[in-house]
């Protein structure tokens, strides 16, 4: 299991750049962070948006500095904010649920945007890009 940092204190993050780090080796050439929403959850931490594009846009900093290409996964909320910041966008149900159009962002900078959607959850095929175009 992972190591919790109070992302809402700087004085943190400092841990996550004492180690040996994330370095380009082999076919490492890309960082795909999971959940960079916890302002949204509950995580016992009081965590604000502002707090989550400081964090988010620090980790994609990280990344780039070490040569790797980062994704925002799961914020769709702060897309428009951190289009400048990350190489591309990866969301999952938007066209079930509706809110594709956040990632509008991403699309109009010419990067990526990957939607996932679930057969279990109701998908079909025929829903397949049809709201990221």
């Amino acid at each position: 299991m992972g190591s919790i940092v109070l992302i809402a204190s700087f004085s943190a993050i400092f841990i996550l750049t004492a180690g040996p780090g994330i370095q380009p080796a082999g076919l490492n050439h890309g960082l795909d962070p999971d959940n960079l929403n916890g302002y949204q959850n509950d995580t016992g931490f009081p965590l604000s948006a502002e707090d989550q594009l400081r964090f988010n846009r620090w980790v994609a900093y990280e990344a780039h500095r070490r040569g790797l290409i980062i994704g925002l996964k799961n914020d769709p909320e702060q897309a428009e904010a951190l289009a400048l910041d990350f190489d591309w966008i990866l969301v999952e149900s938007c066209v079930l649920e509706g809110w594709c159009p956040l990632t509008r962002p991403f699309r109009d900078a010419g990067k990526p945007v990957l939607a996932l959607e679930d057969a279990e959850l109701g998908a079909t095929p025929e829903d397949a890009g049809g709201g990221v175009r």
